[in-house]
């Protein structure tokens, strides 16, 4: 059972990681565009 779990956390470590990532990428992209809307 240890090892299901186990895979469990590291899915849902990977996940998260995966969506802080798309969460950054967003916002940067987001403050780009704001940037070239400004100016």
């Amino acid at each position: 059972m240890k090892a299901v779990r186990t895979a469990f956390f590291l899915a849902r470590k990977l996940g998260n990681s995966l969506i802080h990532s798309l969460e950054n990428s967003t916002r940067y992209t987001y403050l780009q565009l704001s940037e070239v809307h400004i100016k």
